[in-house]
């Protein structure tokens, strides 16, 4: 039997927020919560020493902190949820070089997906020049990481803050 096309719930949309100065991060989650509502979850900010891949543009010292938003989006939202973000950041760059970096995504009961203007093999095309990024999948009462998972997104504590999102989700959906 064919499976039956149905619609979809709606999605958590949250964005991982890379930045050194306290006070564009606060100027571009002023533009953010424009476009996107209320902010419903902001998690601690920890210090970004995965990579020095974001070193070169923005300096070294880099934090990073999470935020979730109230108002719930169709997932089919996220290509255009990526251009925004992406011309906000032009908004707070100066010289070429941005001051902050925006990584919107979602996270569903099953899994978290990031999006992403870079293709690689592990990366599917959803529209606009942006690809979604599986990082996290739910599985035994848990987010668990895959084999292409971002580090720092591997990390318990980061785990454990999307199992958090994800109570306010199902909680959402339940109202």
């Amino acid at each position: 039997m064919m499976a039956e096309i149905k619609n979809h719930l709606e999605v958590k949309l949250f964005v991982a927020v890379l930045f050194r100065d306290k006070n564009i991060l606060d100027s571009a989650l002023q533009k953010l919560s424009e476009y996107f509502g209320e902010i419903d979850f902001e998690s601690g900010e920890y210090d970004f020493s995965f990579t020095h891949y974001y070193e070169n543009e923005m300096g070294s010292g880099l934090k990073k902190k999470f935020f979730s938003f109230e108002k719930l989006i169709n997932r089919e939202e996220l290509p255009e949820i990526k251009l925004l973000t992406n011309s906000t950041e032009l908004e707070f760059s100066a010289n070429d070089r941005r001051k902050v970096n925006i990584d919107p995504g979602y996270l569903t009961a099953h899994n978290i997906v990031v999006a992403s203007a870079k293709e690689l093999s592990h990366r599917m095309f959803i529209g606009k020049g942006i690809f979604g990024d599986i990082q996290l999948i739910f599985k035994n009462n848990n987010f668990s990481p895959l084999p292409t998972t971002f580090a720092d997104y591997r990390q318990e504590k980061i785990i454990n803050l999307f199992n958090v999102i994800r109570q306010k989700y199902l909680s959402q959906l339940r109202e």
